[in-house]
Parts: structure tokens; sequence; C-alpha cells
């Protein structure tokens, strides 16, 4: 499909669409008004032209042209008729633009008209679904939150592990003590990465070592060294231990029995404003019951809105998929930090390269973007958007981990994030009006 238009001021625009979401400008430039450019880029260059005799920006036109070259006017002026031109016939057009544009310079002479190419994704046109057919359908069946004694009485054995008082003794350790222990882990007489620690502590049954590690401390003594060897599960995550025998040297420094409080009255008092442990239950019941609304309540919405994205029909601009690429990449490098991990060791672990995670990822990125675009194009379509005092509170509340603006700003870009915080808040009231149907 293309769209021609012939202006009034000198320039004449063709607008064509390109697949996958893309537009294709063809701008020619009258010889008149390019001139005009070429006069302004003139007028520019000659303030940086020094000639005997003449004050800068004075020197004439003809030995400007003869200094620097006439080339480079045209180059100048073809750049400031291109930025002037392109911004304004994407404004005209109510075209949003997605990323930077490729220009292509076609003609570009003195005394000549100035023709260009340019092209650049936008956003893609829409077609919704049912959406609020499909929401109905979801929303209105969402499944019956139940809280289980046992899930209970578990938060309560946590509860009481908390308020656990350590006891050291003189005996064996045994099941269920708090210990600490120096540890080296060797694969082939050489601590592993991460393999040795002192004073480690650790529950003996509850840690997160090696299954068989914890059994091998049962009766040590405070002092007593061991040594023993136990083979990593095939499914570990570092793949290069993974089904490998490690050798463990360790010594016992500390055992200490755990001696938890009794489960009552008073207990339920010590843990704030309950009157006996009946009230503890019902604010523990209380808790995990809204834990569980909230998890199905996310598990309808996304169920939802991803069935709205399905029945979607669009062309899916390349660039915000890389573009969700890129953010999937981020989170990943930032969940192996806060793993501990170095990224490049992660991925060599993995045995995967960057590329080949993108390439694993792609149908998920694109799902997310289409996400993203429909709720987008929800809000457009109910006129649904945030208030900016709701905005402000939300930055207001951001800002107050700052101790002050100028910390806040050097830490962030502000309104980048008052544009994210929108954003959140936008989709937020989208749900909720879905949900409200």
């Amino acid at each position: 499909m293309e769209n021609n238009t012939k202006s009034s001021n000198g320039v004449d625009v063709d607008v064509k669409k390109l697949p996958l979401s893309e537009i294709e400008l063809s701008v020619t430039i009258s010889k008149e008004n390019f001139e005009k450019f070429y006069d302004g880029a003139l007028a520019r260059v000659s303030m940086a032209v020094e000639v005997p005799g003449f004050r800068p920006g004075k020197v004439p036109k003809d030995m400007v042209q003869d200094k620097v070259g006439v080339n480079e006017v045209l180059d100048e002026a073809a750049r400031d008729a291109v930025g002037d031109t392109f911004w304004k016939t994407l404004e005209e057009k109510n075209i949003l633009p997605i990323n930077q544009p490729k220009i292509q310079i076609l003609t570009l002479s003195k005394g000549s008209p100035l023709t260009y190419k340019a092209q650049v994704s936008v956003l893609p046109e829409i077609k919704l679904p049912d959406y609020k057919k499909i929401a109905q359908k979801v929303l209105k069946n969402k499944q019956e939150v139940k809280v289980e004694e046992k899930e209970i009485d578990e938060t309560l054995k946590y509860l009481q592990s908390t308020r656990a008082s350590h006891i050291t003794v003189a005996r064996p350790a045994e099941k269920g003590d708090r210990v600490e222990i120096d540890f080296q882990a060797k694969r082939n007489g050489v601590v592993i990465e991460g393999g040795q620690s002192k004073n480690h502590p650790l529950i003996i049954g509850q840690s997160k070592f090696v299954p068989g590690f914890d059994d091998n401390l049962i009766g040590l003594k405070e002092g007593e060294d061991k040594i023993f060897s136990l083979q990593f599960p095939s499914d570990y995550h570092q793949k290069d231990l993974a089904g490998q025998n490690v050798q463990f040297e360790t010594k016992m420094r500390l055992v200490q029995k755990v001696k938890e409080p009794e489960l009552n009255d008073e207990f339920a008092k010590s843990m704030g404003k309950f009157e006996h442990l009946g009230a503890l239950r019902a604010s523990v019941q209380e808790g995990i019951k809204l834990e569980k609304d909230k998890k199905e309540k996310d598990r309808a919405r996304h169920e939802a809105i991803d069935m709205i994205a399905k029945e979607t029909e669009m062309e899916m601009p390349e660039v915000l998929i890389e573009r969700e690429l890129n953010q999937m990449i981020g989170e990943f490098k930032n969940n192996a930090t806060n793993m501990g991990l170095n990224y490049e060791d992660y991925l060599t672990h993995l045995k995967k390269t960057e590329d080949e995670l993108k390439k694993g990822w792609r149908g998920q990125a694109t799902e997310r973007a289409k996400v993203a675009l429909v709720l987008r194009e929800l809000a457009l379509k109910e006129n649904i958007k945030p208030d900016e005092a709701e905005v402000e509170t939300e930055m207001d509340k951001l800002l107050k981990q700052f101790k002050s603006t100028n910390e806040a700003e050097q830490s962030f870009d502000t309104e980048h994030v008052r544009d994210y915080t929108r954003t959140i808040l936008k989709n937020e009231k989208v749900f909720q009006y879905l949900e409200n149907l």
C-alpha cells in the first residue's frame, strides 16, 4: 500500500508499507527548498573558515565553497534537510517510530532537488479479538483458594524455628542440630569453585548441600575430622560437576542443640498482638490465603491476557522482539549475579553462547512483546490511563529511598522511571477493567 502526498512547502512524500510493520518514506525536496538548507549549511560552515582580511562568518560564499568544497556543504545541507523533513513528515502523518531510521540519499547535487528514502519500524496495526468475552470467560472462573491445616502448621513450625535458642553441647552431632564446620570440596585433588568455607553454619538435615552431605556429619564431635566422597546429582546446576565424584574434607567446629519454644499462648503473645495461639493461627491462615489469592489472581490475569494476545492479529516488528530479547538477557545476567556467579562463567557451565540463548528464547520474547502491545492497545481503546497524581505518589515512594533528589537523579533516569511507573499503573488499570466486566 502506498500513500502519496504532494505538499505545498516543496516536499513530496510517498509512504509505502513494508512487511513486519516497517514503512518506507520516499522524499523529494524541491530545488528551491533544498537551496535554503544549502544556504544555511554554507553560513554555518563559513563560521569555521579563516581567510585573511575577513572576519569569521563574513567570508564570501564562493570563497567558502572553494576552501571547504561543495560536497562538504552538500553533506551538511542534506543532514539538515533530512532531519527537518523526516520528523515533520512522521508528525503530520501521525506515524509512531520505534527505532532510528535507515536513511539512503538517492540524489544530492547543487541546484537540484534532494531525494532520499527512509526506512523505519513503527507500532503495528492491531486487530483485537472479542477481548471482553475472553476476559469474562477466564477471570470469572478463577479457582477457589483453600488453606490446608498442614500449611498453617508448617508456617507455625517455621516461626518456632526463628525463635529457637542454640545450646552448645559436648556430644556427637545429631539430625536437627545446628553445627559449624570447616570444609573443602575437591575434584581430582583441586578445590572446586566455591568449594571451601570456614565456620560454615547449617542445620543437619536442612542444608542445601549435595544429598548425603548432612548424613556424613552425624556422629561427629567438636574438633573431629572426616573425609568422605559424594557423587553430585546428574542434573546439578553446575554442569561440569553433574554426575562427578567430589571428595569432602570436613572438621566439626561447633555442635549446638536447637531448642524451639513451645507452641502455646505465650509463644503467640511473643509474636505480636495475639491474645492466644488461636489468634496467631487465624492470622497465619489469613496471610496464607492472601498470598494464594494474589497468586491465583496473577495466574488468571496471565491466562486472560495470553489468550487475548494469541487471538490478536498484528505483524510483530523485529525491533521489538530484539528489544525484548535484550531485556531478557539483562534479567538473566542479574539473576546470575544474585546467585554469586560470573555471567561468562555461567554461560560456559551451560555450554551456551548469548546468541544461542536468544535463539532459544525468541518465541517467549515474541509473546512478551505481543502482550505489551495488546495491553497498550486495550488502554487506548478503553481510554484507560493513570492520573498523574498516582504516578507522582509512586515516584515519591521510590525517591524516599534516597537522601536527596540529586542522589536519585545520579542513580537512574527519573523520566525513564516515571514513564515505566506510568505504564505499570496503566496495565494494572487495564486488568482491573477486564476483571470488572
